[in-house]
């Protein structure tokens, strides 16, 4: 096709400036040209715009500026027509079905989660492990680079070979980590080497868990097609010329199945309302090594992929669908029910699978969130859940008030999380260099109740604390169960200023509780029997809401 296109405008060009060699160097400008963008272009025009084009460049070319003029602004004109959501409002507000559920919902479709199940690694440490790990071996280093991390769900088996040459096992069940793919340095090490040999896997649930991995089931990785390769292994080019070139594609994203075997996948979309309203129509599937590609309908795309609906796609329509509710008029200028999304847009995970979040205000609404959204980055799916709050901004700089050892605090992108039956901000939290300081919970109804710490266990309790001194119970109903029993002290520890126990009436269960919770606590031994108060909603480790020694009575 774009051979033929070429060859239209270099012989209009010819014909038009009564001159051959014009006609050859313009056919080969254009070729060249489309041959150079067709990695980013997706050539979805009806046959007639096509011509239109063709004959205004080549009347450009030929001298005849007016005409061309003309032929373009026809083609402007009817892509407006085609395309405004000034005429088409209702339908853009019709791309996604958006169900608002009751606010009770919330705690039964978004489970709690036990905080040392939460994203505890955030994307710029994440880049800084690889970096670290890569930089230990000076000869891969020297020709490869990180250029970007992609958090992914993670399950499988799989034996693996590290740069180190240790011979691992690893195992995941639904755990969240980051891929990094090696990509090369330059034109120079691509034109030498061809492929980058392996990935930087990074945990993002446990600190400082990293494998740089170059050989995956007794098979070595040869990474070919790459966002930094050139011509036939760039990895845009060679997904188009596999027979995508009248396709939309977006959001090109690294991921391993199961089995440990790298992917790049790519969502495909076409074009609803003129060249507007982009709808997904699936997924391809590139084989990084062999170049194989593979297309399939969402419902159909492997268990092992995540993200199927880009998170730009989802914010346009989420935005589209709150803001023409009344109309095009309506959203500029008497903005009657109109609501908006509140900056920024997160993954979080749920029992494994992947949604894009994204709180919900107002138009005109300064940090007040009116309630927040939940997209299932595989169907869809999107539900709004009626729940008021503060937007992740104004949590930001709520956290940002508190310090850590004395020093200043900075919080990274904050992520919403069911704790205990109430909707929170999570994050981790720097210093002014960057470095790793702790985490932070904050409330996301409540301005004021939040807490940081050093360890997980420390922020958290922090933050119940100040549940509790603001007069409030959190977690007394869905999947939050209070409880109250005597119980015997099988082990006590004391640990990053908190208490730990384990009882013998409560199998695989641990608590903690702060020194304030009860002064008892730094008098009790093993074999102790206390009255425990804590609520149950599924973690592991559980903080403990009261204590009381029946050896003591202060």
């Amino acid at each position: 096709m774009y051979i033929l296109i070429a060859i239209l405008i270099g012989g209009l060009c010819g014909l038009i400036g009564r001159n051959p060699i014009l006609g050859v160097l313009s056919g080969i400008f254009i070729w060249l040209i489309l041959w150079l963008c067709q990695s980013t272009l997706a050539w979805d025009f009806p046959i007639w715009i096509w011509l239109v084009i063709v004959l205004a460049v080549g009347a450009f070319m030929g001298g005849y500026v007016a005409l061309g003029g003309i032929m373009l602004s026809i083609v402007m004109l009817i892509t407006f027509a085609t395309t405004s959501r000034m005429f088409h409002s209702k339908r853009y507000g019709s791309l996604v079905e958006l169900n608002e559920v009751a606010a009770e919902s919330f705690e039964q479709d978004y489970v709690p989660i036990d905080p040392e199940n939460m994203i505890l690694v955030d994307r710029e440490l994440a880049i800084k492990y690889a970096n670290a790990t890569l930089e230990q071996d000076a000869a891969i280093g020297s020709i490869c680079e990180i250029h970007e991390v992609n958090l992914i769900n993670l399950n499988g088996t799989f034996a693996v070979k590290t740069a180190a040459g240790d011979e691992l096992t690893l195992s995941f069940d639904n755990e969240q980590v980051y891929i990094a793919p090696l990509e090369h340095r330059s034109f120079w090490k691509w034109s030498k080497n061809r492929t980058t040999p392996g990935y930087v896997l990074v945990s993002a649930q446990r600190q400082n868990v990293v494998y740089f991995i170059q050989e995956v089931n007794g098979e070595p990785l040869k990474l070919r097609y790459l966002e930094s390769g050139y011509f036939g292994d760039y990895a845009k080019r060679h997904i188009r010329k596999a027979g995508f070139r009248r396709v939309g594609l977006t959001d090109y994203t690294m991921e391993i199945d199961d089995q440990g075997r790298p992917y790049m996948v790519v969502t495909t979309y076409k074009h609803t309302i003129g060249w507007g309203g982009n709808k997904v129509t699936g997924v391809v599937v590139l084989d990084v090594q062999s170049g194989e590609t593979s297309w399939y309908a969402p419902e159909d795309a492997p268990s092992w992929i995540d993200r199927i609906y880009p998170m730009d796609f989802v914010e346009i329509w989420v935005n589209d669908r709150m803001g023409y509710v009344h109309g095009f008029w309506n959203r500029g200028f008497a903005q009657r029910d109109v609501r908006q999304l509140t900056p920024g847009t997160s993954a979080v995970y749920v029992d494994g699978q992947c949604y894009w979040y994204t709180g919900v205000q107002s138009a005109g609404a300064d940090d007040a969130t009116s309630g927040f959204v939940l997209v299932n980055t595989r169907t869809g799916k999107a539900k709004l859940y009626p729940i008021a709050g503060v937007n992740e901004q104004a949590s930001a700089e709520k956290i940002a008030t508190y310090k850590i050892d004395a020093a200043n605090i900075y919080p990274s992108d904050l992520l919403m999380y069911n704790v205990r039956g109430e909707a929170t901000y999570f994050a981790t939290v720097k210093g002014a260099s960057g470095e790793f300081m702790g985490y932070a919970f904050a409330s996301v109804q409540y301005r004021d109740i939040c807490g940081v710490g050093r360890s997980i266990s420390e922020a958290y309790n922090a933050y119940l604390k100040a549940y509790r001194s603001a007069k409030m119970n959190i977690g007394l109903d869905g999947d939050v169960d209070a409880i109250k029993i005597t119980a015997t002290v099988k082990a006590i520890a004391f640990e990053d200023g908190n208490y730990y126990l384990l009882f013998d009436e409560i199998k695989g269960k641990e608590f903690f509780a702060a020194p304030e919770t009860s002064k008892e606590l730094k008098w009790t031994k093993v074999g102790d029997q206390a009255s425990i108060a804590y609520r149950e909603g599924g973690e592991i480790s559980i903080p403990l809401d009261g204590f009381d020694n029946v050896l003591f009575n202060f």
